[in-house]
């Protein structure tokens, strides 16, 4: 995901992002975090003042050591923060965010498709946004393979049946034709739209969820062809 964001946002003309790696533990993590958000430099000045103030070793000076203990902090030097873990690793970062006065009314979270699954710890980070499949264009299929082998289908047989298909629409009537692969189009599959790129690589279009407390909550649907916006 680090590689894939900078790689994302150079080719977009944008500022390299600032990427931290932690081992696990909550150690690590505080560490990341306190780094991350330059939280030294933001609360460095404010410290150094109330130290001034109660130096003076004045009833002003304490007064004013009181009033700027209360002096909120400037915003962290981002105001978007993609997080790749799941699990304990996830609930402790939530859990250290505000200690660094990390607001989440300023800083929008982003993640993994994983998060759909509350397994991961997602629920830690309500208001968080991940993209991923709209399950909605998925329901025919999974309907249909569940009523054929007795049980739902996984993730890899979404792609199994996708690549059958295009297969199928390569080796058509009049022979075969393999710059279909590569078509402008794109193909509908299972999981919505998607494109091969000539360079092995494939598009998606994906949906927009914003979790909270009741589940995962759609906010922006997946575009519904290759010329949409957002695909």
């Amino acid at each position: 995901m680090a590689n894939a964001l900078t790689k994302e946002t150079m080719a977009a003309g944008l500022s390299a992002p600032a990427i931290r790696m932690h081992p696990p533990g909550m150690a690590a993590i505080t560490q990341s975090t306190r780094d991350l958000s330059d939280y030294a430099n933001r609360r460095g000045p404010i410290d150094a003042r109330v130290k001034a103030a109660r130096a003076l070793g004045t009833a002003d000076g304490r007064r004013e050591a009181q009033e700027l203990v209360k002096t909120p902090i400037p915003p962290p030097p981002f105001n978007i923060l993609l997080l790749a873990d799941t699990g304990d690793a996830l609930q402790e970062i939530a859990a250290v965010l505000p200690y660094y006065d990390v607001d989440r009314s300023v800083v929008q979270i982003v993640g993994p498709a994983l998060w759909a699954d509350p397994a991961t710890g997602s629920a830690s980070v309500k208001g968080a946004w991940y993209a991923a499949p709209d399950s909605s264009t998925r329901s025919e299929f999974e309907r249909d393979y569940t009523a054929k082998y007795g049980v739902p289908p996984t993730p890899l047989a979404d792609l199994a049946f996708d690549a059958a298909s295009v297969a199928r629409v390569i080796l058509g009537p009049r022979g075969s034709d393999f710059g279909i692969l590569t078509q402008p189009g794109g193909f509908v599959g299972t999981d919505g739209w998607f494109l091969l790129l000539p360079d092995g690589q494939v598009r998606r279009g994906l949906a927009v969820f914003r979790i909270e407390r009741a589940g995962p909550e759609l906010i922006d649907p997946a575009p519904q062809s290759a010329g949409a916006a957002g695909f």
